[in-house]
């Protein structure tokens, strides 16, 4: 089983590398992993290091290890930033450590007429749940959370951008924008549990908005940025 860890900054060249106090604590103490384990490092920038745990003689409480091999890897395209109406709780975790194992680029909570979180800060376990899920998954780019904002706003700072919504059946109209997925950067919205309003709608069909169908049920949110991601990334493989 592979295993991960985490460090900021991963530069080629280096021969050797200290883990931080926490991933430090987790390889000796937890995994009590022995002199000579192999594991791998990443930086949540596209880098991902093969590495050999060593002695290290200034610290018995900080894990050194020597760099085998640094790989750099390509961000996948489409980069995703996820439009959510970030629902509350363990509900909104879920969606971060799914979104982040599939691959998203960004997430910008967004606070709509129907949102059940209108908090504008961003909890600090939303930004641990990144990187748990990027240590989990392998995954060398750490998502970017933006700050929440209103869907007003986020209508202003994203108009100009490739915007796909996901859709119920009956809201998906015949005046929606059609066509394939052709961008670079791509935002996804996805509404609360109540979905968009009407009004809301007519605002994203204005600003040339595409639809995207779930299908004939109604998903719940965590089920909807699965299928969407999976039905994005199935049209540009």
């Amino acid at each position: 089983m592979k295993r991960y860890f985490f460090i900021p900054d991963l530069l080629d060249g280096l021969e050797e590398i200290v883990l931080p106090q926490e991933e430090s604590h987790h390889i000796l103490k937890v995994l009590r992993a022995k002199m000579g384990t192999n594991f791998y490092v990443l930086d949540g920038q596209g880098h991902i290091a093969s590495c050999e745990l060593i002695d290290n003689p200034h610290s018995r409480k900080l894990a050194l290890c020597k760099v085998l091999k640094i790989e750099t890897f390509t961000s996948a395209t489409p980069q995703i930033t996820l439009m959510i109406a970030a629902p509350k709780g363990k509900t909104m975790l879920g969606i971060i450590r799914q979104a982040t194992e599939l691959g998203i680029s960004a997430i910008q909570p967004i606070i709509c007429e129907f949102s059940e979180n209108r908090n504008r800060d961003i909890p600090k376990n939303w930004e641990q749940q990144l990187l748990e899920a990027c240590k989990q998954s392998g995954n060398p780019f750490l998502p970017i959370i933006h700050a929440p904002l209103s869907i007003k706003e986020a209508f202003q700072k994203y108009k100009n951008a490739e915007n796909i919504v996901a859709t119920v059946p009956n809201q998906y109209k015949k005046d929606w924008q059609q066509g394939s997925i052709s961008g670079a950067y791509l935002n996804l919205w996805i509404g609360p549990e109540g979905g968009f309003t009407d009004q809301e709608h007519d605002a994203m069909i204005a600003q040339n908005f595409r639809a995207i169908s779930l299908g004939q049920w109604i998903l719940r949110v965590e089920t909807a940025v699965v299928a969407c991601l999976g039905a994005i990334y199935g049209k540009t493989s």
